[in-house]
């Protein structure tokens, strides 16, 4: 889980515009809890935190790793020599080897379903194109061989709410928008958030996010839902 802002756009790139367009910021979601989370949980100190904090592209952080240990990226490195990052980074990593590799991937922003029963929290995953299946393909990389999901390489239906899927069933009425939220904070939950993360679904389908999409009447929440 982390923060929302990171846009992949779809297509392989040829390599070398997967590492320089993945992870521009085109939201605001405050990240500080949750980079604070994932450092304390590998052995880092706050100090450690605030002088690699919130590295968006991908070129960036791994400038930054290789700075701090040359290694090879698949060889794990102790706590002092590594980057903290989020779910937000795992998936724009992911995407950016998958286009080196020629296979269409992209960030996508949304809600887990699966972390805590009737919440949707903030979280990143990656999808990439199955050619032979006609699909994307919807995959939770930093969970990968861990227990929250039974299925982190292929999500099912319903297990990651893009943005726009959890806008569209709060619309509807068929969740409660206030049970989304960014885990570890107080204020960053509710119908805004949701809103929030349609700029996800517009930097999929290469449109314009809305200045103010609440004010837009095909996106206007019906009234009943918000008493």
């Amino acid at each position: 889980m982390g923060t929302s802002g990171t846009r992949c756009r779809r297509g392989t790139g040829g390599g070398r515009p997967a590492v320089s367009q993945c992870g521009r910021r085109t939201s605001g979601v405050p990240g500080s809890a949750a980079m604070t989370s994932a450092a304390s949980s590998r052995g880092m100190s706050p100090g450690v935190t605030d002088r690699r904090v919130d590295i968006r592209p991908v070129n960036a952080l791994i400038t930054a790793l290789t700075a701090l240990d040359p290694s090879p990226l698949h060889q794990a490195r102790p706590p002092a020599r590594r980057v903290v990052g989020t779910c937000r980074d795992f998936a724009t990593i992911a995407c950016a080897l998958l286009r080196l590799r020629g296979i269409p991937a992209r960030a996508r922003c949304g809600f887990g379903m699966y972390f805590k029963e009737g919440y949707g929290l903030d979280h990143w995953i990656t999808e990439y194109w199955r050619d032979d299946e006609d699909r994307w393909v919807r995959v939770d990389t930093q969970h990968l061989g861990r227990g929250f999901v039974a299925r982190p390489d292929d999500l099912a239906e319903g297990e990651f709410l893009t943005g726009g899927e959890a806008w569209t069933r709060y619309r509807q009425g068929h969740v409660d928008g206030h049970r989304f939220g960014v885990p570890g904070t107080d204020d960053a939950w509710g119908p805004d958030l949701l809103l929030d993360t349609l700029a996800d679904t517009c930097a999929a389908a290469r449109l314009p996010a809305l200045s103010r999409p609440s004010t837009h009447p095909d996106l206007a929440v019906p009234a009943h839902l918000l008493a």
